[in-house]
């Protein structure tokens, strides 16, 4: 007896929809007359600013946030 159709085992449940886009935030550099300068990390669909850094980061640690007005996954540094 020969077996036609012999269904295999699946390991996971497979995901519905599709995958949610992840992309780095994007970083600007600011300068101000007074002489302060900082870096923010902004947002890479919109552009708003997520967050500050005013100095240099010794152990910085990528987290993926959610953007709060354009809902989008940022991936960006934050001090440890």
């Amino acid at each position: 007896m020969q077996v036609l159709s012999k269904k295999k085992a699946r390991s996971s449940v497979p995901r519905r929809g599709r995958r949610p886009r992840v992309n780095v935030a994007f970083k600007v550099r600011v300068f101000t007359n007074e002489g302060d300068q900082w870096v923010e990390e902004r947002c890479w669909r919109c552009g708003r600013v997520l967050n500050r850094h005013y100095m240099v980061l010794s152990t910085p640690v990528k987290e993926e946030i959610t953007c709060p007005s354009c809902k989008a996954i940022n991936r960006v540094e934050k001090e440890e």
